[in-house]
């Protein structure tokens, strides 16, 4: 069963078109998170579907009935922003029971409901406190406590932490997937990171310049991007232009930045019109010879980053003037040529976007 529907949504601001033509369905309880760069046009889908902005054209269903004539108070959707929002001048348990008192519930019901919601988010004993008297990761849990004591059908997440240090997101993205998955509400997450995107998500919808470029679970995003810019975006370090090409009644596409007798990849035909080819860094090896069902390639080492337990080279080849990305375990010398092994069946086909 579908909780949101969302058929052919588009939005205008005046001749910009910050929404174009988006349809997908989320299943009842899922976490899905839409991800792309900034300006892409998520935070606009995510606003028409909270009732903040009305679409354009198209229609938005939750649970089945069309709601795109309704105010946000009308929806039961739950929506914590980036900022949090919260109310400076407000303890923690009245920011939480603002939403229950405007819904008109009693004192005894409001302190059994927020004190409910603070075990759930971790919170239990700073209902007294004030916003600046909370951490950030206290402050987003608020937030995020806020959103969903009044039990609401859709839990809608506006890059709720991108806020926070690097080892506060890593912790919140478990508390996140532990509380969406204690309360089972469907919860729709905005991220520009494809880490935080594929780690705690049931599917990805990645957007692209107001428009849906591939859907799919965060194993098929990362292992199989559809367009140039999916590939990039998900971390693709290795992307080469070229021409699809038949050659002794064998499909193939030919690599058009080589510098030399270009190679020609056997391509399977499902992949369609393919305009160019990716590989991953940590796909490229070391080999010492020529090897069947590779491409191999002479190159010179250029420079390295430390990953911790594996180093990212650039390594100078034919493939033309940008070096190729290669991820090692082992270590290589500054100015040291190598023998690179690309395997043909780590190639990832690419159409324009």
């Amino acid at each position: 069963m579908s909780k949101i529907e969302l058929s052919s949504i588009t939005k205008m601001f005046g001749p910009v078109c910050a929404v174009q033509d988006v349809s997908f369905r989320v299943a009842e309880g899922a976490f899905v998170s839409i991800l792309g760069p900034s300006g892409c046009g998520k935070t606009t889908l995510l606003r028409m579907i909270a009732g903040f902005e009305a679409p354009t054209a198209g229609e938005i269903r939750i649970e089945n009935l069309p709601v795109s004539h309704l105010p946000p108070w009308k929806r039961n959707v739950g929506m914590v922003f980036q900022s949090y929002a919260l109310f400076p001048f407000m303890t923690v348990f009245d920011n939480i029971a603002f939403g229950l008192r405007m819904r008109g519930l009693n004192r005894a019901e409001t302190e059994k409901k927020i004190e409910d919601v603070l075990k759930v988010v971790g919170l239990s004993g700073l209902e007294e406190r004030y916003p600046r008297q909370l951490s950030g990761g206290q402050a987003q849990r608020v937030a995020l406590a806020r959103a969903i004591v009044y039990r609401p059908e859709v839990l809608l997440l506006d890059e709720p932490i991108s806020n926070l240090d690097a080892r506060l997101r890593d912790e919140m993205r478990f508390e996140l997937q532990r509380i969406q998955s204690e309360t089972g509400v469907t919860t729709l997450f905005v991220t520009h990171d494809q880490s935080e995107a594929l780690a705690i998500s049931d599917s990805i919808i990645v957007m692209n310049n107001s428009v849906v470029r591939q859907i799919g679970s965060p194993e098929e995003i990362w292992a199989a991007p559809r367009t140039r810019f999916v590939a990039d975006f998900v971390g693709v370090e290795n992307i080469f232009d070229g021409t699809l090409a038949e050659a002794g009644g064998i499909r193939g596409f030919r690599v058009g930045a080589f510098d030399g007798e270009a190679p020609v990849l056997p391509c399977p035909a499902e992949h369609g019109a393919v305009t160019a080819v990716g590989i991953r860094g940590r796909d490229i090896r070391i080999v010492d010879r020529e090897l069947d069902g590779h491409v191999t390639v002479p190159g010179r080492v250029l420079g390295t980053n430390y990953l911790g337990h594996e180093r990212a080279y650039e390594v100078e080849t034919r493939f033309g003037e940008k070096p190729l990305t290669v991820v090692l375990e082992s270590m290589r010398a500054i100015g040291e040529t190598v023998l690179l092994g690309l395997p043909h069946d780590k190639f990832l086909w690419l159409t324009d976007d």
